[in-house]
């Protein structure tokens, strides 16, 4: 039963990726076009906007080294 499993899993892994990620942008597109007038009106200082730029990169960073890991320790 455990093997069977595994064996459907492996095969469904790949539509699941794409439901998962087309699932994620209607949640994002839907919240963008209910609540656009909200989002248009968000003013930030330079200072916010220096906050927001260094967020971003510490994200993409901790993106790209969590990325890294997962390759390193899928290659063995």
């Amino acid at each position: 039963m455990k093997y069977n499993m595994k064996k459907i899993l492996f095969h469904l892994q790949p539509s699941l990726c794409w439901m998962i990620l087309g699932g994620t942008v209607f949640f994002l597109a839907k919240t963008l076009k209910d609540n656009w007038q909200q989002v248009i009106e968000i003013r930030m200082s330079e200072v916010g906007v220096f906050y927001l730029a260094i967020a971003f990169i510490v994200t993409i960073m901790a993106h790209l080294w969590s990325g890294g890991v997962w390759i390193s320790h899928h290659k063995k």
